[in-house]
Order: structure tokens, then sequence, then C-alpha cells
């Protein structure tokens, strides 16, 4: 079978993968009973549960599935921990993996990520001691780390080129499902979990996700990571597939109303130009496909009320004022409290510094960096942002280096998700992000195949060496 064929036959899986997990979604969340959609469902995920322990890349599949369930996937609530789907299946997966690093079937190599990443859970860890609110400061830093062990989970996966393919094609294809049903919720169709409307705006979708923000954050992860290596596939039908997710992934992404997530997604595609291996006839034709699309939503499909409000006079908008007021509050936080709040603990001292003008439901900072600072103070910020630094350098370093187009254009996504999710971070507090840490996971494989390939090429040259002396 030539590779055209296999990126082929891989699409299309994922696809249908992708399209009756969608349907499962929506069976759970139907007040009539839906047997057949439940059973077929649940046979999808016992298969692919199997299936990850000798393919661990399914598994990752079905975890980032399983993560977009958001508030839909709880399954008990003991306080303030709150036991979800995410969670068991991250528990299965530590079992699997480590199972196979043990058995020497995978490998879980050392990164440039793993002091600043340490350093950072440290400090997470260690700020629980000034928290106010213990319990909360617990879930918020189990929340965290089982964040952050995503990160590892695509390193150990995701060994071999064909195996992060398959996770990023698989991300994809949930990203285009959930999109589809945005466009559906969005035309006020049909809604899994109610309609949120923003006054006067009409319907921002969430699908299943708890704020539209963040299905804006996932929805622009997905598209960045799979665009560049969609670009790449020779076989005009995989092609034409993997473009058809990526459009219904970002159209999920605009009916949000994210502007975030908006802005955010145009950093990553500007890095996808700036960075892809592909002719600059192309690059031009996608600049010039953009500036088309955005043109015709922005005149003819974008809310006219959001297009004023929120876009045409920002500068008065109440929510951009509600974030300017609560950055402000979190500045006094962070100089009262140099050494941070202790994690998750935010909200708890932040009745005391909010502005009059800002709504009394909004209780975040809105800014990802500024409660890492309140929270952790200024070596919690410090180690985080050193986090993402290392992060974004291996991935570039991957790029650079690779020499497979397959591998390079799996660091360029990184690169561009990365990217595109630290612009949104500056609106919205996307610190504990799995979507975010999947990015850096998706960067750090890269770096180890990259890496690996090297290796193996320095000893077969040694060799060769060798045996002409």
């Amino acid at each position: 079978m030539t590779d055209t064929s296999i990126h082929a036959t891989r699409t299309s899986t994922l696809v249908i993968i992708g399209a009756v997990s969608g349907a499962f979604l929506t069976g759970l969340s139907l007040i009539t009973p839906a047997a057949p959609v439940l059973v077929v469902g649940a046979a999808v995920v016992a298969i692919a549960l199997v299936a990850a322990i000798d393919h661990p890349e399914i598994g990752l599949v079905l975890l980032v599935g399983a993560a977009t369930l958001d508030h839909l996937g709880r399954l008990a609530e003991i306080g303030p921990l709150r036991l979800t789907i995410y969670q068991a299946l991250v528990a299965y997966m530590l079992v699997v993996l480590g199972a196979r690093v043990l058995k020497g079937r995978s490998r879980l190599s050392a990164t440039p990520i793993d002091l600043p990443v340490a350093l950072f859970l440290a400090i997470v860890v260690s700020s629980l001691f000034v928290a106010r609110d213990v319990p909360v400061g617990v879930v918020s830093a189990i929340s965290l780390i089982s964040s952050a062990v995503v990160a590892y989970m695509v390193l150990v996966s995701a060994d071999t080129p064909r195996r992060l393919s398959v996770v990023v094609l698989g991300t994809a294809a949930i990203g285009g499902v959930i999109g589809v049903f945005g466009i559906v919720e969005r035309a006020e169709i049909y809604t899994l979990v109610g309609y949120v409307r923003a006054w006067g705006e009409g319907v921002r979708s969430t699908v299943t996700f708890a704020d539209p923000n963040i299905m804006g954050s996932f929805q622009l992860t997905a598209a960045a990571l799979a665009l560049p290596l969609v670009l790449t596939l020779k076989e005009w039908r995989a092609k034409a597939a993997g473009l058809g997710l990526v459009l219904a992934t970002v159209a999920g992404l605009l009916t949000t109303g994210s502007r975030g997530g908006i802005v955010g997604f145009a950093v990553a595609l500007a890095v996808i130009l700036v960075f892809s291996r592909i002719r600059f006839s192309t690059k031009v034709a996608m600049a010039l496909a953009v500036i088309m699309i955005g043109t015709v939503w922005f005149a003819f499909l974008a809310d006219p009320v959001w297009l004023e409000r929120r876009v045409l006079n920002v500068t008065d908008d109440t929510s951009m004022l509600a974030r300017v007021y609560m950055g402000t509050s979190a500045l006094e936080m962070a100089g009262d409290y140099p050494r941070g709040v202790g994690i998750g603990n935010y909200p708890v001292h932040y009745p005391f510094y909010r502005d009059i003008s800002v709504r009394f439901n909004l209780i975040e900072s809105h800014t990802a960096y500024l409660t890492v600072l309140v929270e952790t103070g200024i070596f919690g910020l410090l180690a985080f942002l050193g986090v993402l630094v290392a992060a974004f350098v291996a991935a570039a370093k991957a790029a650079w280096r690779a020499r497979d187009v397959e591998v390079h254009a799996l660091a360029v996504g990184a690169m561009a998700a990365m990217s595109g999710l630290a612009a949104q971070a500056f609106t919205y507090s996307l610190e504990n992000s799995k979507f975010w840490w999947l990015s850096i996971g998706v960067g750090l494989a890269c770096w180890a195949i990259v890496r690996r390939s090297e290796e193996d090429g320095a000893t077969s040259r040694d060799m060769n060496g060798a045996i002409e002396a």
C-alpha cells in the first residue's frame, strides 16, 4: 500500500470514528431514551480502550474526546472534587503507558521542559500552604497536574510520525464534529445542553462545553494542529477530507463568538504561513482565501450587533472594559500577595478587590498569566512562562531539523497551536487547559522523534566507519 493510500485510509477512518463519537455524545445528552446510540457508542469506546493497549495513540484520541465533554463528562461530585470520564481515562492510560514503558514497548525520554514543569508544579503544590481555601486548592492542583500529564502521555504514546498523525487527525475529526454541532446550535436548530445567549447578540455555541471561550480554545487547537499536516497530503481525496474537517472546526470556532479564540487562530495561521514548507504560491493562495472568507463572514454571516459592539466599538465594549478592570484588580492582589494566594484561590480573594463596574458573577481575571501570578506568585509565573518558552523552542528546533515532511508539518502545527493559545490566554484563563498541554505534547513528541532519528543516523555512520576501517 502506498503512503498516499495509507493517509487516505487513515483520514477516512478517523472521520468515521469522529462521526460515531459525535452521535454517541448526542445520545448521552438526550432526555428521551436512545438505547441503540448508547450501545453503539459504548461498543466504540470499549473497542478503543482495548485497542489502546497496542495502539496508545487511539487511547489518546479517546482522551481528547473525553476532555471535550467538559461538564457533561462528570461522573460524581464530592464537595469541590468532581470525578469525570476524562480523569478515569487518564488513570487508565497511565496504567497502559506505564506497562508499555516497563516492558520496553514505549520510551519516556527526558525533554527540555522537564525542569520548568517540575519547578512550576512544585510551586503550585507549595502554594497550598498559603491557601485560604485548601480543599479548593487541592482540587485545582489535581486538575492542573491532570492537564500537564497530557503532554507526557503524547510523548510516550506518539513515538512515531504515524502515531502522532493519528492523534492530530483524530483531534481534527472531533473538532469537525463539534464544529457541525456548533453551526446547528448557532442556527437554533438543535442544542445538546441548552442555548447560551449573549444579550442582543443571539446564540454563542458551546455544544458540550461549559463556556464558549473554552470551546473556542479547543477548536483553535484542533484546526491549528491539523492544517499543516493536511496541506502535506498528496492524495486529493485525503486532502479534501482533511480540509473539510479543518473548515468545519474553524466554522465551529466562529460560532462561539470568542474574540480571543478568533484572534488566536489568526496568530496560529500566521505561524503556519511563515514556517510551513509549502510552495510560496500556496501560501499566497491561503492568505487570500483567509481574507476572502473573513470578509464574507464579517460582511454577511457575523451577527451585526456582535460586530458593532464587540469588534468595531471594542474600546467601549463592557466585556473588554471589564477585563481591564479585572486585570487591574489582579495586579493589586499580586502586589498585596507577592508569594501568591494559593492555587485555585483567586475567586476567594477577588471579591475584596472587585471593581464596582464588573458583574458579580465574574470571579476570574480572564487572563491566564495574571491568574498564575496572583495564585502562585512571581516565581510561579516565571516557571509557567519557562514551560511555554521551552516547549515552543523544542517544537521550533524539531521543525528546523526535521527531514521528514510529516514530522515538520506536525511540529509547525504544534508551534501554531501553542502560539494561538498563548494569544487567547490574554483574554481567558487557560492555564489549566488540557488542549494547551496537548499542543505542548505534540511539539515534544516531534522533538523526540527528530532527536532519535539523528541519533540513529549518527550510530549508523559510526558503524559504517568502523566497517570501512
